[in-house]
């Protein structure tokens, strides 16, 4: 048995040894060279580059309709969604008919695409009806929907902090101005807004009992600078009535 694995050990080193020197006595350049050993390869493995190819073929097929399929469905909501627009324009539909039927596209189109759009309408219709809390859990889904631009994802949770503190609410809706004021913390854009998401996330603190939060970013709206045209006075000066009610014993 040993002499026999020995045999079969040197035969196979005798192979490599011959395919080795198949090329040592080439007189071409080097890349012709390189061409002729990659053209050896190609034909030793054949049977597995053909596989490998027929895998990419297939999964770049597959991907290639899944896209078209995606898009062809992205097309057919934005045309139904229009449709829905123009025949509440048309009909002058009702606030209870146009939730009824944004609802009901919702529920019956398989692409996410509209769903931004769709939650903004419902939330609005669902503010004009002042049920706040379906106003803030739509513009909610928004925030959470998306991540850029960082202005517009805070916004959305200003608003469904909003609405929830308008339906008294006040937990929930600080934990909405939370996430506003802390998207908003490292941006220099638009003072005013920045402004408001503290003051309101410092006031909802102070009424929950959590004075030392309260007054860590009431105190970072009065450090805030207006820029262009923007007003602050009224913000600092809530924000300064609440300051002074937290420094009485």
């Amino acid at each position: 048995m040993d002499k026999f694995q020995s045999k079969n050990a040197i035969d196979k080193r005798k192979e490599f040894e011959v395919a080795k020197d198949e090329f040592a006595d080439f007189q071409g350049s080097a890349s012709e060279l390189l061409f002729l050993k990659f053209s050896r390869w190609i034909g030793n493995h054949r049977l597995k580059i053909a596989i490998g190819f027929g895998v990419f073929f297939v999964s770049m097929t597959a991907v290639i309709s899944y896209l078209e399929y995606r898009d062809s469905q992205i097309q057919k909501d934005t045309a139904t969604f229009e449709e829905i627009e123009t025949k509440h324009k048309r009909s002058n539909a009702t606030i209870d008919v146009k939730i009824q039927d944004f609802e009901s596209f919702l529920a019956n189109h398989s692409s996410h695409a509209m769903e931004l759009r769709v939650w903004k309408e419902l939330s609005g219709l669902y503010a004009e009806k002042k049920d706040w809390e379906k106003a803030a859990e739509y513009i909610e889904k928004a925030g959470k929907s998306i991540d850029q631009p960082k202005e517009v994802k805070a916004l959305y949770f200003y608003l469904a902090g909003n609405y929830r503190d308008q339906s008294g609410k006040e937990k929930e809706a600080l934990e909405n101005y939370t996430v506003s004021s802390s998207i908003l913390e490292t941006s220099n854009e638009i003072a005013s807004f920045k402004a408001w998401a503290f003051y309101q996330t410092g006031r909802l603190r102070f009424a929950a009992g959590n004075k030392q939060g309260a007054k860590e970013i009431l105190e970072k709206v009065l450090r805030i600078e207006a820029k262009g045209m923007e007003n602050l006075e009224e913000v600092k000066l809530l924000s300064s009535y609440i300051l002074l009610k937290l420094g009485k014993p």
